[in-house]
């Protein structure tokens, strides 16, 4: 598969120029010309003296079509259109403070194994501007590998990396004939009321919405040790562990900022209240009695992704372990990852056993969430082993991030973060092909960047 580059051709009519043997039969004939959602008619003309791969465009379509002309792309060629792309979106949260090249680390990171051409966007919903069909936003320069900002055309495809955007925008999105993925976030308390429906409820903890303190009490006497978690949050915030003991005390092991504090049942009654966990659309969940390694408890985050064949395959995973006498896992938390054969010894546990378990759980809840009739492209599953081995499902993650990947395998965090791009491309049409291992940097150079 070829990649062309684009030159501006001056010119006071639309033309396009090239050596390419495909623009033979359509040589001499005005074309439509699309670019992303953009679109332009232009005379096309075979030239045998261009090289192939070289494409010359009138610097007004160009302009018109905003071509970067920094960019190679893939082209496809009917006896009807010329189209060049991919052109693909991040869609990022509605911050208030301006995006640029610093904070979009994990974008430029993402497009480290991308070797099939294209315009790769970066902006705002706010940012687009309906009216003109254009985007206001930064797309990234290959060569220099940085973000630039630039007035830019709608993407064909949308990877949706933040959940602030409200519905009305991605909605109009999608109505205007854009394919996004990543479209929807559920709650943890939406998520668990899918999911219970169907085979997967034995995967589940016993899991309630936080409507009264007497369910507080009713799950600490059943269970022992319980979780309050916010059912809007992510990363470990906000959450709150209960133990109580055979004196009656109960043990808070809190999570929102505060100390770790000793109640009375007669007295859980005020915490709650004070809280406002009922207010705050709190979840109460039974705590999973985990399956440690060196005395210290560890669940598995797996990070499951659609692929280039728009199938769910398991791309990674990582047990997490929480800081120093810590109960929360999450690296955003000061944990620290492990990989499954440092932990499992495999005479003992049957590693391979082990780890095809996690990963068909993992795919079944992938394909259920299918179910929902959305466009999803990856999920972060956090599953628990307990301490007979029975797997549980804790969180369904939408919106994964790939830190602890970075931390113990660079080529596995390029190869996880560059996955939905590649699922992305094949929405849009355009070709992935085997890259060979000479394309990509080389080992050292990779392990030494930050």
């Amino acid at each position: 598969m070829k990649l062309y580059n684009i030159s501006p051709l001056e010119s006071d009519k639309n033309l396009v120029v090239s050596g390419c043997i495909e623009f033979i039969k359509i040589s001499g004939i005005e074309t439509e010309v699309c670019f992303g959602k953009s679109k332009g008619k232009a005379r096309v003309f075979f030239n045998k003296d261009l090289p192939e791969t070289e494409i010359k465009i009138s610097k007004k379509l160009i302009d018109n079509l905003m071509i970067k002309t920094c960019c190679s792309y893939q082209l496809k060629v009917t006896d009807k259109s010329l189209e060049f792309g991919p052109v693909l979106g991040f869609l990022l949260g509605e911050q208030s403070y301006l995006y640029h090249n610093n904070n979009l680390s994990e974008l430029t990171d993402s497009l480290e194994n991308i070797k099939y051409g294209g315009l790769y966007l970066a902006f705002k919903a706010s940012n687009i501007d309906w009216t003109e069909k254009k985007v206001y936003g930064l797309y990234f320069n290959p060569d220099k590998k940085y973000w630039f900002y630039g007035v830019l055309p709608l993407p064909q495809v949308i990877f949706r990396r933040a959940f602030s955007s409200n519905k009305r925008e991605i909605k109009k999105i999608i109505d205007n004939g854009i394919e996004i993925f990543n479209s929807r976030r559920l709650d943890k308390w939406q998520t668990y009321i899918f999911l219970r429906e169907n085979e997967l409820s034995k995967y589940l903890p016993n899991t309630e919405r936080l409507a009264s303190i007497e369910l507080v009490t009713e799950f600490l006497k059943k269970h022992t040790k319980i979780v309050l978690k916010p059912a809007n949050l992510s990363r470990g915030r906000g959450i709150c562990f209960l133990e109580l003991d055979d004196d009656g005390k109960i043990f808070v092991n809190d999570y929102r900022g505060r100390r770790p504090q000793n109640y009375y049942l007669d007295e859980l009654n005020s915490f709650i209240k004070e809280g406002k966990f009922i207010e705050q659309g709190y979840i109460i969940q039974e705590y999973i009695r985990l399956l440690s390694y060196a005395g210290v408890p560890f669940d598995v985050r797996v990070i499951v992704q659609k692929n280039k064949y728009r199938t769910w395959e398991v791309t990674g995973k990582e047990c997490r372990l929480p800081a120093s006498k810590g109960l929360v896992t999450n690296l955003a938390r000061g944990g620290k990852v492990l990989e499954l054969k440092n932990i499992f010894d495999n005479e003992q546990h049957n590693l391979m056993k082990l780890e095809q378990d996690i990963n068909n759980l993992a795919i079944s809840v992938a394909n259920q969430m299918d179910f929902l009739g959305e466009n999803f492209g990856e999920f972060g599953l956090d599953i628990a082993i307990d301490q007979n081995l029975k797997l549980w499902l804790i969180e369904v993650n939408f919106r994964p991030t790939y830190k602890g990947f970075k931390i113990l395998d660079k080529n596995k965090y390029f190869e996880i973060a560059s996955k939905p791009l590649k699922y992305a491309i094949s929405l849009s049409g355009f070709e992935i092909w085997e890259v060979r291992p000479t394309d990509h940097a080389s080992e050292a150079e990779i392990n030494t960047r930050p």
